[in-house]
């Protein structure tokens, strides 16, 4: 009978032994960390490019990855390529298609469990976004067109006023509010990363880009003057003799810079040059923003409560037939002269196409604080600060939550194009 007790007793160890022992194949289903399958599947794009990565994996039979791949007009996944490390690219995809992908790790007499899958929607924008991922710092954060995934980010700044990008390499331009007397114009590349000279201002308020050169102008109610700055930030000349430059509006058309300036409730156009100003005969009460369209030069102008649209000229051709309470801030669409405007007390966006005819009003939100329009879908991005969240609004007004993860979402620019 002893010798039966132990022999029951080391049969148990033994077999607590093996269901409890360290399964080092990450390959292996009861491997408490994989379930047997690869991990770490990761997912971003740069326009037509998506581009996948995971974890590694150290088996000597191993001999590659199977890529499974579903568009979002496929029922289901096909065996779509083979990896031989632990990253793919893929350029067979096109703009406006969202594609889901799968990996499984295969050897000569073997093919592992599937992973989790990733899902991406490739196109020619990407977006840039100011936040905090931690309730504590504000960083720049680069996200893929679909607004889905990170691609890098940048953390320093202090309380960001305005964000603009230049299209022609993607660089990033950003006003910093240092402190009550001093701002800061700040370059950042494409990769993220801070570029000198870092310019010194007093309490900048909006910045422009004008598209084909690179030029950069600033409005700064600190000393009351606009300033004209080349594509490495350094200033070409600066004017004086406003009052309260509180927004800026570059016609593309010919470089000339159109300001609002609210101390003189003026709309006033700067020459390209410098040399020339031109005021607007209108007579305006409390400007809020100011936008152009480079198609035919005309010029939307905001005030507390009226949209007016002005020729090029200066002249007023109409004021929008609706009622507003605080608009802020405005963007015109320059693939079909849309106009979308942000309206306060309450929340709204405004739609309105290029004959002032209101296509929709938006509600719901909690306190939006800036928009930029996407070119390649007319859609609309509006960072909602109060609710942490950043909305796209297509173009026949369907919202979509886009990224999830950030906290005070504030200053947001699409880069259109490179």
């Amino acid at each position: 009978m002893r010798n039966i007790f132990f022999y029951i007793l080391i049969l148990n160890l033994g077999l607590f032994g093996c269901s409890d022992r360290e399964r080092d194949n990450p390959l292996d289903p009861k491997n408490s960390d994989t379930v047997g399958k690869p991990t770490g599947l990761s997912i971003t794009s740069s326009r037509d490019t998506v581009i996948l990565s995971w974890d590694r994996i150290s088996l000597d039979d191993l001999s590659g990855f199977q890529i499974y791949r579903k568009s979002n007009t496929e029922q289901s996944f096909s065996r779509f390529d083979i990896a031989q490390g632990f990253d793919f690219v893929d350029t067979r995809v096109q703009f406006g298609v969202s594609y889901t992908y799968q990996i499984s790790a295969v050897g000569d007499n073997f093919e592992s469990a599937i992973s989790d899958s990733v899902c991406i929607e490739p196109g020619p924008t990407f977006n840039w976004t100011f936040g905090s991922p931690n309730n504590f710092n504000l960083a720049l954060f680069k996200y893929t067109h679909d607004y889905k995934h990170e691609i890098h980010n940048t953390f320093g700044f202090l309380r960001p006023k305005d964000l603009e990008i230049d299209y022609r390499n993607g660089q990033a331009w950003v006003l910093d509010e240092v402190s009550f007397v001093l701002g800061q114009l700040i370059r950042v590349t494409s990769f993220g990363e801070v570029l000198r000279p870092i310019v010194n201002l007093k309490k900048p308020r909006d910045i422009e880009i004008e598209q084909s050169s690179g030029i950069i102008w600033v409005s700064d109610v600190g000393d009351s003057t606009v300033k004209k700055f080349d594509d490495a930030g350094n200033e070409v000349f600066s004017i004086g003799g406003f009052s309260r430059p509180v927004a800026l509006a570059v016609d593309q058309r010919n470089g000339d810079c159109w300001v609002a300036d609210l101390g003189k409730n003026e709309v006033i156009r700067v020459n390209s040059s410098g040399q020339g100003l031109f005021v607007s005969p209108e007579v305006f009460e409390k400007l809020s923003w100011i936008a152009v369209d480079s198609n035919n030069g005309s010029v939307w102008v905001a005030t507390d409560n009226q949209l007016i649209k002005l020729s090029e000229d200066g002249v007023a051709e109409f004021t929008v037939g609706q009622t507003f309470n605080s608009l802020q801030k405005l963007e015109v669409n320059p693939q079909n002269g849309d106009v979308w405007v942000i309206g306060w007390a309450p929340f709204s966006i405004f739609k309105f196409t290029l004959d002032g005819s209101l296509a929709f009003e938006k509600t719901g939100f909690g306190g939006q604080v800036d928009l930029s329009i996407n070119e390649f879908d007319n859609s609309c991005i509006v960072s909602d600060t109060l609710m942490n969240q950043v909305i796209k609004i297509s173009a026949d007004g369907e919202s979509v939550k886009t990224v999830q993860e950030l906290i005070f979402p504030i200053a947001i620019a699409v880069q259109n194009k490179l």
